[in-house]
């Protein structure tokens, strides 16, 4: 791989990782009951500006792009760009939303070990949103 090509390696990484993250939360939310399901559900699509549904389908699709731009150079490059904004801001408005579910947890989760555990969960998550966010800026640009 060439310098050139590792920002878009980078953010092909990032982006897969995302992919892993939604399809944990998809999971986690469809294993609560009915009224809590529906209360995560609205709070998710308040917050992070999609449903789980369309932030694993967003993931999805930049996950494909970026493998085809890194495998075969093929010149998707610009359609990538000029989503670049509205991803940037949805990534941003994804990370914001898992920092304040660790803010949320703390007042939920009584147990300490496993408090650790989610806001460890929830802090990777938020980094994750917010290094592909960057990463996709480094690559586009």
């Amino acid at each position: 791989m060439t310098t050139a090509n590792a920002p878009a390696a980078d953010a092909l990484q990032l982006s897969k990782g995302l992919l892993e993250i939604m399809t944990v939360v998809k999971r986690e939310t469809a294993e609560l009951g009915v009224f809590q399901r529906a209360w995560v559900a609205r709070t998710f699509q308040q917050r992070a500006g999609l449903t789980v549904d369309d932030w694993l389908r967003t993931a999805e699709d930049l996950s494909t792009e970026l493998a085809a731009f890194h495998s075969t150079g093929a010149s998707n490059k610009e359609r990538l760009q000029s989503r670049l904004p509205w991803l940037k801001t949805s990534l941003n408005r994804l990370a914001d939303n898992f920092h304040k579910n660790c803010e949320d947890a703390k007042g939920w989760i009584k147990d300490p070990e496993a408090l650790q555990i989610a806001l460890e969960e929830l802090e990777h998550r938020e980094k994750t949103a917010r290094a592909l966010s960057r990463a996709l800026d480094r690559f586009l640009d």
